[in-house]
């Protein structure tokens, strides 16, 4: 069985159901389409006090606001008794629809930006400093350029710099650091790994 206060409270008031509708019930009678794996967790949280945690949790449930699926992150832990099985199960639950929908848009937004570079015949690449440099993003134009795989630029961010012609390898810290600059565009020589000389 599956009642106590505080699941009480929790199901009357996001899952609008009475109190008759809860007392005495199994939790599979309650939410018929809970996973077998939730199952297992609450039975290991019971009989072994095993903390159950899981992180944008995906319910269908229909919840008093709203009809559509919401997202919660869930920490279920027992609370002891003198006995062998939890007393009690005590459940955190945080409701993160709103980031898991943020982050879809913004995953979304960032493929169709692939697309879209990916049959550009010009190179764009995005680079991160933070925890140390990084490639963020390239597009398939890298490969035509420079004769190396895509994937190696990736694996080996350094590789961008390498690929500079050792007289010009000063030039992009001296364009960033310029204050004053007459063009934001910077002529780099490449060399291609087939040995040939091309200017960027």
């Amino acid at each position: 069985q599956f009642y106590n206060t505080c699941f009480k409270d929790l199901c009357q008031d996001y899952l609008a159901i009475s109190d008759e509708g809860l007392s005495g019930k199994p939790i599979q009678e309650i939410l018929p389409e809970l996973p077998a794996e939730y199952l297992l967790g609450l039975r290991n949280l019971i009989d072994h006090q095993i903390p159950f945690v899981r992180k944008a949790v995906r319910f269908e449930y229909p919840f008093e606001w709203t009809s559509k699926a919401t997202y919660w992150d869930l920490n279920l832990v027992p609370y002891r008794s003198e006995q062998p099985q939890a007393k009690g199960i005590l459940i955190l639950a945080r409701d993160v629809t709103h980031r898991v929908h943020t982050d879809l848009a913004l995953q979304q937004s960032e493929d169709l930006l692939r697309r879209i570079t990916n049959n550009l015949n010009i190179l764009i690449y995005r680079v991160g400093f933070k925890p140390a440099f990084h490639i963020d993003y390239v597009n398939n134009a890298v490969e035509e350029l420079s004769g190396y795989p895509l994937e190696d630029f990736y694996q080996n961010p350094g590789l961008m710099s390498l690929i500079i012609h050792p007289e010009d390898r000063h030039l992009p810290n001296q364009f960033i650091t310029q204050k004053q600059r007459e063009s934001n565009t910077l002529r780099l020589r490449w060399i291609r790994k087939d040995g040939q000389i091309v200017w960027t």
